[in-house]
Order: C-alpha cells, then sequence, then structure tokens
C-alpha cells in the first residue's frame, strides 16, 4: 500500500512508500504508456523527473556532488561556468529538495503541488550585480503577470 502524496502534477501524483523513503507514482507510469489516457505537459514533466530521479546516475550524482558542504554564496560562485539546465533535471532537483523532509518527516504532513510555466528573458548575466536573483526573478515575476507589489 502506498504511503501518502508528496509531489502533485495535475493526474500524477507520487506519493512516498510505506517506508517513507522510496518515491512512486500513482497513477503507475505504466497507466499512461499505452497513450489511451494521454499525459498533460505537467504530468509529463512530473514523471520525467521522477524517473531522471530515480536513474543510477542521478543517484550517483547526489552521492558526489561537487561544492557539497560548502556555504552558500560562496566567493567565486558567479566564475562557474554555466550549464544548460533542462526542464525535467530542474524539477528532478525539486523532487529531490522537497522530498526528502516531506518523507522523513511525514507527521508534518506537507505535499507539493506544481504548476510550472517556461518564460523567455533578455537579462543579460551581470555578476558583479549587488542582488544576483533579482536579476533574473524580477523579470521573470513580471512575465508571469505577478504585480510587483505582490512578489515575494
Amino acid at each position: 500500500m502506498p504511503g501518502r502524496t508528496i509531489h502533485r502534477y495535475g493526474r500524477l501524483s507520487i506519493v512516498s512508500d510505506v517506508d517513507h523513503e522510496s518515491p512512486t507514482a500513482v497513477p503507475k507510469a505504466s497507466d499512461f504508456e499505452d497513450g489511451k489516457k494521454g499525459l498533460k505537459d505537467i504530468e509529463r514533466l512530473g514523471l520525467e523527473a521522477l524517473r531522471l530521479r530515480q536513474s543510477e546516475r542521478f543517484v550517483a550524482a547526489k552521492t558526489d556532488r561537487p561544492r557539497a558542504g560548502e556555504r552558500w554564496g560562496m566567493p567565486g560562485c558567479t566564475t562557474v561556468v554555466p550549464t544548460p539546465t533542462e526542464r525535467a533535471r530542474a524539477v528532478a532537483e525539486v523532487q529531490h529538495g522537497l522530498g526528502w523532509p516531506a518523507s522523513v518527516y511525514p507527521d508534518a504532513g506537507v505535499s507539493f503541488s506544481y504548476d510550472s510555466q517556461t518564460v523567455t528573458l533578455s537579462t543579460p548575466a551581470d555578476p558583479s550585480a549587488s542582488d544576483l536573483e533579482a536579476l533574473w526573478r524580477d523579470p521573470a515575476m513580471g512575465a508571469l503577470g505577478w504585480p510587483r507589489s505582490e512578489r515575494p
């Protein structure tokens, strides 16, 4: 019997296993394979991310992370050459990060529902900006229609 829902993508729910450690998809991925029920974009993205998270390569990367244990905002972090981010990889990382506390502390009753939207920004990188996050966050939130007064 599956545990409780941790992540929800439309009709697709990812639940913790009864041991609260092993994420699985409900309905099962095979329920969608025949194409009769067809996946919506957000469901497909959540399922792709789950499959990526369960891959040997992803698990190995999590056990041997570069910069593991280093502080956030460390000097020189803006000089790292950026790599292209794929949507499924980004969602897999979010699932991994948010799923851990939700499955380790099941009594907290935490679960996450996702709405994924893609925006294109023309903001150039500026490693010397005083607020590196605001440099891309504010234009992205504006592109999603959030008025400046309601932005986090």
